[in-house]
């Protein structure tokens, strides 16, 4: 089962999304719910920037606390991101890789790293280009993106259509100690990520992500659970950076990055069901700002849970 079902599962995985209760175990956060007007926030300042300074998390399986913390790297560059068991892979555009509009045969075949039994892997892409996170956020009241989503198997072949839908809440601020730094003023968000196909799995992911200034993802705890058929999966894990004085001392003189639009995913699952794990991840960003969704007041107040 585990090839095709985990490349349809593991779609999951982009938006590499979330489901709608907050993982237990989360760390408090000085909650900050505002009242009146709207009022804007600006997360430019927060976000990743490209960088030849590779950022290195820990990741910890939080269901099984007696497992040893594993490195997970991460670069991002002008034209993509790449992560994991995809580092030093992909040298090119993700989306070379992908079957023509005719449907001829892939131009090339992804470099895909070895997998056991357990593994798959798959291609993403999102109609328009979805950023990561919102160009503002509001504090009162969630925004919503939306995109179209097509699934491609490991062979660049299509496979499945689908929606994406993915909620942000901002939840306030809080200071994190990451790799013997004090961060002040980290903005906590959940993201709440929807991946519905037509005739085929349903993923939720739901993720509490902490942001710091001049730095971008400190730290990230996301759950994933869903149905692929009849085979239920729910899985909680946390990243924390672990690089963050190296990343700290040569992003510091660096301006505000402006959001960038994730366009083709490469998903890389070094394990499927009934433990779906995320291997590595490669994104494609978009060329064109044109391209970028608008977001979407939800009405909802941000102090309503989310999810479901």
């Amino acid at each position: 089962m585990c090839l095709r079902d985990g490349i349809l599962l593991g779609a999951s995985l982009l938006a590499t999304a979330l489901t709608g209760c907050a993982p237990a175990g989360s760390p408090p956060t000085r909650l900050v719910h505002l009242a009146g007007p709207p009022h804007t926030i600006d997360l430019s300042p927060y976000q990743s920037r490209p960088s030849p300074q590779p950022r290195v998390y820990a990741r910890h399986d939080r269901k099984h606390p007696d497992t040893v913390p594993a490195d997970y790297v991460r670069m991002i560059s002008e034209a993509r991101q790449i992560e994991g068991s995809l580092v030093g892979r992909v040298a090119q555009s993700v989306g070379r890789y992908l079957s023509p509009p005719e449907g001829g045969g892939a131009a090339d075949r992804f470099p895909w790293p070895q997998s056991g039994p357990g593994g798959a892997a798959f291609f993403l892409q999102l109609t328009p280009p979805l950023p990561q996170y919102p160009v503002v956020i509001d504090a009162h009241q969630p925004i919503e993106l939306r995109a179209d989503v097509r699934l491609y198997d490991y062979q660049g072949r299509r496979r499945l259509g689908g929606t994406l839908q993915r909620t942000v809440t901002f939840q306030g601020y809080e200071t994190l100690e990451a790799d013997a730094n004090t961060l002040p003023d980290c903005m906590r968000l959940q993201i709440v990520t929807r991946l519905r196909f037509f005739w085929g799995p349903r993923v939720d992911v739901t993720e509490s992500v902490w942001l710091a200034p001049g730095i971008g993802e400190v730290r990230r705890i996301e759950r994933l659970r869903g149905w692929a058929w009849l085979f239920p999966f729910d899985e909680v894990r946390q990243y924390d950076l672990i690089s963050a004085g190296a990343v700290k001392a040569q992003l510091a003189a660096h301006s505000a990055e402006p959001a960038r639009r994730w366009s083709v995913i490469a998903v890389h699952l070094d394990r499927c069901l009934p433990h779906p794990r995320l291997g590595g991840l490669a994104v494609e960003f978009a060329r064109s700002a044109a391209d970028a969704p608008a977001p979407i007041a939800t009405g909802q107040s941000a102090d309503k849970p989310i999810g479901g």
